[in-house]
């Protein structure tokens, strides 16, 4: 019996091991009351003692047990908070190396742009190279503003099939606002009414950061996606800096190209100088000699022009020289090389162009100069202008030839009374 309550008490705990024994004891004391006989009275007794022995030996149990379990506790709490700490600590990493590989990437970026000065080549390396960086899926558009600053037009886009050439509300937005914009949700931006261009391109999110050049914007950087909630408020401040090389380096274009132009044209007619003239007629004799195609070059000079000169002086006679000019751009038609040969005398360079093609273009030439009047000292004066045509390979088939015999032409334009167009 003395086995059953031990066992009862460590197999079945404080419930079971009471329950067995207070049924033993009872059995016992029942015995003793029924036989008179007391020697039952020692079996209570040493069951009791069992049970207190047994509750005991439970107690330390559970205060051990329960020790351990707070210990346990303590250890899991103490690991949930490293795996946490250690997630925040990979994130942190993942984000700095992410931000360190951005950062690397932009002084590639600006390296790249600092070297080049072609205004186009410009262009294309920024659209191009702010995706890499942003490292997003989506379309990247670079708008340029006008000389007044008041309205867009798209110079170059990358993985965009943009139809759209002027920009949208949200273009207008930055350009108005001169800032940074994010767009989380197209249609659902209160501050915008979506346009039928957004909606033909499938846009879903946006960012844009406007070029700012001194208190001028001279354009804007923009970055769409088809996806909502695509970038956040780091790619936004990325973008911007993007914008800032962006504008630095289409400004030392510009200005590249513009001394580029100033050192190649002539400052009062804004035609091609007498060097540069040089220069593009020998490559297009070369070009025509290796593709067996044809050349025509004519030799144009403003009849009496000193005279005019002389009698209205020297601003009236700049006046003429850009009208004539004017005209030259306007008349010689696309691919046309027109300069200003010397003075008075002006040279055209036509390309892939026939003698009899070249003869009726001096002719249009000729007479659109003839009708177009100056105004001095309130009355109405006309100028003319003779010219001489020469061609290749019919006349000559070098560059010096080619001169000349046009050069001479325009002389016999000249002798037989101006005002005409004479062929070698």
């Amino acid at each position: 019996m003395s086995l059953v309550i031990v066992a009862a008490w460590f197999f079945w705990g404080v419930a079971g091991g009471t329950i067995v024994t207070t049924i033993s004891s009872a059995i016992c004391l029942i015995i003793c009351a029924v036989t008179g006989n007391g020697v039952y009275m020692r079996e209570v007794l040493l069951f009791a003692g069992i049970a207190i022995f047994c509750h005991v030996l439970l107690e330390k149990e559970r205060k051990v047990r329960r020790r351990a379990e707070t210990r346990l506790e303590r250890i899991q709490g103490s690991k949930n908070t490293l795996q946490l700490a250690y997630s925040k600590h990979r994130l942190a990493g993942k984000s700095l190396q992410t931000r360190i590989n951005r950062y690397l990437m932009l002084r590639e970026v600006a390296q790249i742009l600092a070297s080049s000065l072609d205004f186009e080549k410009t262009a294309a390396l920024i659209v191009r190279k702010t995706l890499e960086v942003m490292g997003k899926r989506g379309f990247c558009l670079l708008y340029l503003t006008d000389v007044e600053g008041q309205k867009l037009a798209l110079k170059a886009s990358w993985e965009s099939k943009i139809k759209s050439k002027t920009g949208d509300e949200f273009d207008d937005w930055v350009l108005k606002r001169g800032q940074v914009l994010l767009v989380e949700n197209v249609e659902k931006d209160f501050r915008f009414g979506v346009s039928d261009a957004a909606k033909e391109r499938r846009v879903g999110s946006l960012i844009s950061a406007p070029l700012i050049s001194g208190e001028r914007i001279i354009g804007i950087l923009r970055v769409d996606s088809e996806e909502l909630n695509t970038f956040l408020t780091d790619d936004l401040r990325l973008l911007s800096i993007l914008a800032t090389l962006a504008a630095v380096s289409i400004e030392n274009a510009q200005l590249y190209c513009r001394t580029e132009e100033l050192a190649i044209t002539d400052g009062l007619t804004g035609l091609y100088v007498h060097r540069y003239f040089q220069e593009r007629l020998g490559e297009e004799l070369e070009r025509a000699m290796r593709s067996n195609s044809f050349l025509s070059f004519l030799m144009i000079d403003i009849d009496h022009f000193k005279d005019y000169n002389d009698r209205y002086g020297h601003s009236v006679g700049d006046i003429v020289l850009k009208k004539v000019s004017k005209v030259l751009k306007e008349k010689a038609g696309d691919g046309a090389i027109v300069a200003r040969y010397g003075g008075e005398e002006f040279a055209v360079v036509l390309p892939r162009t026939e003698k009899k093609a070249a003869i009726k273009i001096a002719e249009i030439i000729r007479k659109a100069i003839a009708d177009e009047a100056v105004t001095v000292r309130r009355k109405k004066t006309n100028i003319t202008v003779s010219a001489g045509v020469a061609a290749f390979p019919v006349d000559a088939m070098i560059k010096g030839d080619i001169i000349r015999k046009a050069d001479e032409a325009l002389l016999r334009a000249k002798t037989e009374g101006r005002n005409r167009v004479c062929a070698a």
